[in-house]
């Protein structure tokens, strides 16, 4: 009897209408929070594996961590073997103004080439530790600009609470047109019942 009274006093109409708006709202509301997710997802590994960088970074992982294990990183650089590379030309250079002044034999030019030879050991060395350095430090401040990618995760989260939300709504109405409609119905029954009395 009362899907007969809702029937006639519109409620199932007002529902039907409720629900198809409810659905549309949901469905505007999922497309967009999808594009979210999609347009998200760059960003979000970016920002995740730059963390991971980071952590990895502040334990340790694969940083010596011995003074040996620096010297011998600093040693197998690129940088030091070049700067060391320059280091025969220079020892000849010493010899060649030695022989050519006559002090070849002399002490002096023993001490030049030692000299020499450690200020060329002791500046390949400082710079390519100083490359490591400034390459370690390259790496820590993009790991740290790309931890802090932009990412959607607030948007997203206000997107599905919205859909929650829409739904519930929804619901609401829909239970509030099926209470509005028997109550009408039943006035109108007892208002024709009065009349009949």
């Amino acid at each position: 009897m009362t899907g007969w009274l809702r029937n006639v006093f519109g409620a199932d109409k007002a529902n039907d209408a409720q629900q198809l708006a409810t659905q549309q709202s949901v469905g505007a509301q999922t497309d967009a929070l999808n594009y979210l997710k999609e347009r998200n997802q760059i960003p979000g590994q970016i920002r995740d594996q730059a963390l991971t960088g980071l952590m990895s970074f502040f334990n340790g992982a694969g940083a010596p961590k011995s003074q040996d294990e620096l010297v011998s990183a600093a040693m197998s650089s690129p940088l030091y073997k070049q700067i060391e590379g320059t280091k025969q030309s220079g020892l000849d250079a010493i010899a060649r103004f030695a022989s050519a002044t006559g002090g070849l034999r002399s002490g002096n030019t023993n001490v030049a080439l030692g000299r020499e030879g450690q200020r060329i050991d002791e500046e390949a060395l400082t710079r390519a530790f100083g490359a490591q350095q400034d390459q370690q430090n390259q790496n820590l401040r993009g790991l740290l600009g790309l931890a802090g990618t932009p990412t959607m995760d607030q948007q997203i989260a206000a997107g599905t609470a919205d859909i929650g939300n829409t739904r519930a709504q929804g619901t609401i109405a829909q239970a509030n047109t099926q209470t509005s409609a028997l109550n009408n119905a039943f006035g109108t029954l007892i208002g024709l019942g009065k009349l009949f009395v």
